[in-house]
């Protein structure tokens, strides 16, 4: 099994730096990506980082007498909605004060930071590990695929959306250069997919 992978990784030759690098990096992603959204509190409801709206409240968090969908996070801790989304600084039971825009009024909402529930947690590493299957396929293709540049294009599609699965989840968390990436990659991904659908 050695030899029949190294033959694959040799039979690449100059397609092989540039390949198995952006394989590392997919997969990269998707473990900081894992990683991050565990760690990161848990306030018992989800706001757009663009606008501040909340569109998601857990009915089993206290977030659910005090918040409306809606409303608009207007700062996080005195950080504006984007920057205060993953709370930096904080941990699972402090406190947060939120500064929330319902209407015409401002309100201020003190909320304790608790850890994720099961449930949220597997919806929110959800896309990551479809993200992971994508990379996985990409992976398979190449190694035991001839190296022919169909192969590549498919292996290279899969990784593709790997990385906008990936990107995609971190950019709901407000991470700069994941919003860049994912905006990027969407630019790309039509392109490609018309270009492999009319080579196979």
């Amino acid at each position: 099994m050695y030899q029949v992978w190294r033959k694959r990784l040799l039979s690449l030759s100059n397609f092989n730096i540039l390949y198995y690098s952006a394989l590392i990096l997919a997969v990269a992603v998707i473990v900081y990506g894992g990683i991050k959204i565990i760690k990161t509190p848990y306030a018992g409801f989800f706001w757009a980082f663009s606008s501040g709206e909340i569109y998601q409240i857990d009915p089993d968090t206290k977030a659910t007498g005090l918040l409306s969908i809606n409303d608009k996070v207007l700062a996080v801790n005195g950080l504006g909605p984007k920057e205060g989304m993953v709370f930096p600084g904080q941990q699972i039971g402090d406190s947060v004060e939120f500064i929330i825009q319902r209407g015409q009024q401002r309100l201020s909402v003190s909320l304790e930071l608790v850890a994720q529930p099961v449930n949220t947690l597997i919806e929110n590493l959800a896309p990551l590990a479809i993200g992971l299957s994508f990379w996985f396929s990409a992976l398979l293709i190449i190694f035991w695929a001839q190296a022919k540049p169909i192969s590549r294009l498919l292996s290279l599609f899969l990784m593709m959306m790997s990385l906008i699965l990936s990107t995609g989840t971190l950019s709901g968390y407000g991470n700069p250069w994941a919003v860049t990436s994912f905006r990027f990659l969407m630019w790309i991904i039509g392109p490609l997919t018309l270009h492999t659908h009319a080579r196979f």
